[in-house]
């Protein structure tokens, strides 16, 4: 499925701020395990050196399990709300942005040739300034940032 299916609005009810960023070079048989980035927001990864078989970037659906809960047709069919993983064949150039809860992973890369990447996580501050007093930085809740509903065959509606 292109890129665009996954991508869906975000109405940000704060700031993001920069927090950390690392470069990436796996060489022949490198890999990253799976993982998520811990202690920030919004994480991503920009692709420099991209060889061909040196490595795809796969997420996990975190509500991959609800189609064995939900007793719905929506949920027996394998798709980008449904499947267990979202698996991307990444370009030099490429950038993707992604949820730092959502875990993810790097296949193997099965070339001689390095795979370049520089990967970053933002923070999040909530509008109007930290929820807690005694803390600095506050993470949003999933419906501080997120705006969505159920529709009845399943599907998730994002507002337009």
């Amino acid at each position: 499925a292109p890129v665009s299916e996954y991508c869906k609005k975000i109405n940000f009810k704060g700031e993001l701020i920069y927090a950390n960023s690392w470069v990436n070079v796996n060489l022949k048989k490198d890999f990253n395990r799976l993982h998520d980035h811990p202690h920030s927001f919004l994480s991503g990864v920009l692709y420099f050196k991209v060889p061909k078989k040196s490595g795809r970037i796969v997420f996990e659906n975190p509500a991959w399990w609800l189609r064995s809960f939900w007793p719905h047709e929506a949920f027996k069919t394998r798709g980008i709300y449904t499947s267990g993983e979202w698996v991307f064949d990444v370009e030099e150039s490429m950038l993707i942005l992604f949820p730092s809860f959502l875990r993810h992973y790097v296949e193997p890369n099965e070339v001689d040739f390095d795979r370049i990447s520089i990967a970053f996580n933002n923070d999040f501050i909530h509008k109007g300034g930290p929820r807690n007093s005694n803390d600095k930085l506050q993470l949003p809740s999933f419906n501080d940032v997120m705006e969505f509903e159920v529709q009845p065959d399943g599907n998730l509606e994002f507002p337009k």
